[in-house]
């Protein structure tokens, strides 16, 4: 009964544990970004910075509906874009998309190079959340103590056990099968007693 128990305790939290690796999964998705004429994100934005929080892990995808644009990482004053080794979309025009995964936190700016002061934007990149530790199983009053780890055999105290069949000198089999042997004696004795009884009230001169 016990192992039951721990072992069920165990088993939900592990679902525990899975199911916040899971949530903190889901938290990393595909957002989209509309780019049109002349703005990012929506026609407000224009002239303006449009800012897209995303969780790390997160995939953004730019689609273009209306004009020709590019998407252009841009350093944090926009002066330079695209810094070394930030992305470039090149030439995007009506129905085109370019997408980018953001692995790392952190906030990273972009334009169109074809409207620099029209159309800015910043996606800001936030960590995936730390999933809450699972709770351990630990023992409670009367719960059997754990055998030690170094595999050493534990001293047990109590009565021999008894082999149930076989075995060496000492077997109850033999006894059983005396025992046996004699209740068969007895009631053959008495099978054969009441018949010679029978065959004494029995006239002198019947015969079988």
């Amino acid at each position: 009964m016990r192992r039951a128990t721990f072992f069920v305790t165990f088993l939900v939290a592990l679902g525990l544990a899975v199911l916040a690796s899971s949530a903190a999964t889901s938290r990393a998705q595909s957002t989209n970004i509309d780019v049109g004429n002349f703005y990012f994100c929506s026609a407000p934005f224009e002239n303006g910075v449009c800012e897209t929080m995303v969780t790390a892990g997160s995939t953004v995808t730019w689609q273009v509906s209306a004009g020709s644009h590019t998407v252009t990482q841009c350093d944090a004053s926009f002066a330079t874009c695209p810094p070394s080794g930030g992305f470039d979309s090149g030439l995007l025009s009506s129905g085109g998309t370019f997408s980018q995964t953001f692995s790392s936190p952190g906030t990273i700016p972009y334009w169109c190079a074809f409207h620099p002061t029209q159309m800015r934007g910043r996606i800001l990149v936030q960590a995936q959340p730390t999933a809450s530790p699972a709770p351990t199983a630990t023992a409670g009053p009367g719960s059997a103590t754990p055998a030690p780890a170094t595999g050493t055999p534990r001293a047990t105290s109590g009565p021999a056990q008894v082999p149930g069949s076989g075995g060496p000198p000492g077997d109850a089999s033999p006894w059983i099968v005396m025992v046996l042997g004699a209740g068969l004696l007895i009631l053959g004795a008495a099978a054969a007693a009441g018949t010679l009884a029978t065959v004494r009230a029995r006239p002198d001169g019947w015969r079988g």
